[in-house]
């Protein structure tokens, strides 16, 4: 896998999931590596269930008590119910029109939850909450397009990592060393996967330096331009005197524009 290389070589990603990425601008590896989060969700810690308050967004670990299924009051559909503990209080888990999610669930089941909390009849509860197996860190938040979810896409980028060691950096390794700033390729894994908040700040760091650099090196070289490209001989009498006709009155304009545009002290 190379980063100019088709984010199609990525496993899962086919035609039309290629299609919703490029509605993102994401065509290649490289694009991927490039389409940074625009926010974080920190899920390193787990909340007792006893401190919860609702509106807060929160990582819960339980276990799983009880599933069960109920119709909708008045509409169509049925509401898939999931009671989990962490061993001192309880907290119910709702999903609305999605019974097909009851196979991941089962009694003595540990997992972890990760949403907005409500409360229903003084208990906190979760609607719709994401779901995992264990721990997963501070994780990023990515823009998204119809037809691409939060796990798609953070599994793409996943996947594309090993790629961002073949990506070469603009910075004189001098200008990194003197510094202090990280690699390319572990700014890139930090900027989407920090391991806390200071690997995200380095990750910033390196990223936005190396932009400005950029952007520096290339206000530096118009200045260059500018100050050794003037034409100081610019008239295009002789070539014009050459010709077997006479120039129009636009085209002697054009002339005269291009004359004047080639002495100055500015870029055309």
């Amino acid at each position: 896998m190379r980063p100019d290389d088709a984010i199609t070589v990525l496993a899962g990603i086919g035609p039309k999931k290629a299609e919703a990425f490029s509605r993102l601008g994401i065509h290649t590896i490289r694009d991927l590596l490039y389409f940074l989060p625009r926010d974080y969700q920190d899920r390193r810690f787990a909340r007792p269930i006893a401190d919860l308050e609702e509106g807060e967004i929160a990582l819960v670990r339980g276990t799983v008590t009880d599933v069960r299924k109920s119709p909708r009051w008045g509409k169509r559909g049925q509401i898939l119910h999931v009671t989990i503990t962490d061993g001192a209080s309880f907290l119910d888990v709702v999903y609305f029109n999605a019974t097909y999610l009851a196979n991941n669930f089962s009694p003595g089941k540990e997992m972890f939850f990760y949403g907005r909390v409500g409360m229903n009849r003084g208990r906190p509860q979760l609607v719709h909450p994401e779901t995992s197996s264990g721990l997963e860190g501070i994780m990023p938040v990515y823009p998204l397009t119809f037809g691409l979810s939060q796990r798609e896409v953070r599994k793409a980028v996943r996947l594309a990592l090993p790629a961002a060691l073949e990506i070469t950096s603009d910075l004189p390794s001098d200008i990194t060393e003197e510094n202090d700033l990280r690699p390319l390729a572990e700014a890139l894994r930090g900027i989407h996967f920090p391991d806390d908040p200071d690997s995200l700040t380095k990750a910033r760091e390196r990223l936005i330096f190396e932009d400005l650099f950029i952007l520096q090196t290339g206000l530096l070289m118009m200045k260059i331009t500018k100050a050794e490209g003037t034409v100081k001989n610019a008239s295009g009498e002789p070539f014009i005197d050459s010709l077997s006709y006479e120039l129009t009155g636009a085209q002697k304009k054009a002339d005269g524009d291009i004359a004047r545009d080639l002495a100055s002290d500015r870029q055309m």
